[in-house]
């Protein structure tokens, strides 16, 4: 669902560092190896590098918060084809969930799937399936402390500590005829090119994330674009 005050807000921030077009990278903002309060709403916020991207190969985020020494247990995925007809550079995904309302420690553990290709080069025949690589850490919530700072977060002495996972679009192999059922080529195993990641090209200014502030008290899954 998409608001209009959370996008006129987010409009508001400046975009942006030069994005390689040939790349889609997944940067998560919050939370950090950090300690938080609890809330009734705790933000979870991704941003998507060239999201336009996401149209091919299927790229999907799957998420998982466990409490350390507990109970709690959630997971969530994303599909990052869906809504993806867009023309914006960086589009943000929010998860605000209101099970971080007590005090504990929580490990997070995220990875971006997308659908990949290997061609032996013996038999010429290409296998196709999935590719995940996990990125996590842990977080604490405990009272008496600051909340998120979406701006700090951005700032260019720590946008560079975010975790970050990259797809390179332009690592393809040709599929031979026999077998273009998935098309013409498909995204080759991730072993031809370097992944770089760049979350430092996401920035959210202050007024910015004090106009969308609000909607953090009302929403489970949001996805929104820059225009």
């Amino acid at each position: 669902m998409l608001f209009l005050g959370l996008l006129l807000a987010l409009s508001q921030i400046p975009c942006c560092w030069a994005i390689d077009s040939r790349t889609l990278e997944v940067d998560l903002i919050l939370p950090r190896n950090d300690t938080y309060p609890p809330s009734p709403i705790f933000p979870i916020i991704f941003a998507v590098q060239n999201p336009s991207l996401a149209e091919k190969f299927q790229p999907m985020i799957s998420l998982q918060v466990h409490q350390v020494g507990g109970n709690l247990s959630i997971s969530e995925t994303y599909k990052l084809w869906e809504g993806s007809n867009d023309t914006s550079n960086i589009r943000f995904l929010t998860w605000g969930n209101s099970k971080f309302d007590f005090e504990g420690e929580f490990k997070l553990t995220w990875d971006l799937s997308v659908d990949r290709c290997h061609m032996d080069n013996k038999t010429h025949e290409v296998n196709f399936g999935r590719f995940d690589e996990l990125e996590s850490l842990f977080f604490t919530t405990k009272n008496g402390t600051s909340p998120p700072d979406f701006v700090a977060a951005t700032d260019d002495d720590t946008c560079d500590k975010a975790l970050a996972q990259v797809i390179n679009y332009a690592d393809l192999s040709k599929v031979p005829a026999s077998e273009s059922t998935y098309g013409p080529s498909c995204l080759a195993a991730p072993t031809t090119l370097p992944k770089t990641t760049s979350p430092c090209n996401v920035k959210i200014n202050s007024s910015a994330a004090a106009s969308g502030a609000w909607i953090l008290a009302t929403v489970s899954w949001l996805a929104y674009c820059l225009a």
